[in-house]
């Protein structure tokens, strides 16, 4: 190739006869631009093909546009706004603002807080499983309503248990041995306790009622029914004793002294 005259020098007639020369000729091999610059101007278009080397800094103001991959290497330094619109894909380990971090797998982490791919995630105490259900110390909550706090325990019906508790939407409870069902009625062992008629004590062959106002009535036992106690008063003007055998017992014997103590008189 031959050389082509310094189209510097000379009448600007001269530069714009050579300009269409220049713009045609092979791009310039193992140039380089010694403490100048190089300007290309507006509507201008560069195309490199191969790979472009830039060692330093570079600047660049106004829009950059990148088809294709864009590799970058070493620190990668972005100041102000950044948007990324479309896709965007990050291989291996990435640091953001130094506390945020999104590592291979897809798992996100900043700090005490972590996500992950399968939409578990850890805040602190705070878990959260894959399925929803909530955990932190003795706390769990379920997504179909169901908790524990440590020992006591909600389901999603709304039944509340602890240890020998339970406790029913419906209103009837356990507490051991001893239930409370619906209609206020307590058991424990052969022992009921029913609020109808007043009030109601039902146990093994019999039972004890509220009478009127003369009292209770023992009733429907059919074995012997003992009263234990220091002092038996019998203060109603009526006690009657069902099915008694009528048959002459002779003289009776039981007094009642003036302070209302019964005793029996024995033979000497």
């Amino acid at each position: 190739m031959s050389r082509i005259r310094n189209a510097n020098r000379g009448t600007f007639k001269r530069f714009k006869k050579k300009q269409g020369a220049l713009a045609v000729q092979t791009p310039l091999s193992s140039t380089a631009v010694e403490r100048g610059s190089t300007r290309w101007l507006d509507g201008s278009r560069v195309d490199i093909e191969g790979i472009l080397n830039l060692i330093g800094r570079m600047n660049a103001s106004g829009v950059v546009d990148v088809t294709g991959t864009l590799n970058g290497s070493g620190t990668n330094n972005f100041d102000g706004i950044n948007n990324l619109t479309g896709e965007t894909h990050l291989t291996g380990p990435t640091d953001v603002a130094g506390n945020f971090e999104i590592i291979a797998g897809g798992q996100f982490k900043a700090g005490e807080s972590l996500i992950y791919p399968d939409g578990s995630a850890k805040f602190g105490a705070l878990g959260i499983a894959s399925d929803g259900t909530m955990q932190a110390g003795l706390f769990e909550l379920r997504p179909d309503g169901s908790a524990d706090f440590g020992d006591l325990h909600i389901d999603a019906g709304g039944k509340l248990t602890s240890g020998q508790f339970e406790l029913n939407p419906d209103g009837s409870a356990k507490f051991g041995s001893t239930t409370i069902s619906t209609l206020g009625v307590i058991k424990t062992g052969q022992a009921e306790f029913r609020p109808n008629n007043g009030g109601e004590l039902a146990f093994n062959g019999g039972s004890l009622m509220s009478g009127d106002l003369l009292g209770i009535t023992l009733e429907g036992t059919t074995k012997p029914v003992t009263i234990k106690g220091p002092t038996v008063d019998l203060s109603s003007t009526n006690v009657r004793l069902p099915n008694a055998p009528n048959t002459d017992v002779g003289a009776p014997n039981v007094h009642m002294d003036s302070s209302g103590r019964l005793y029996r008189v024995t033979n000497p």
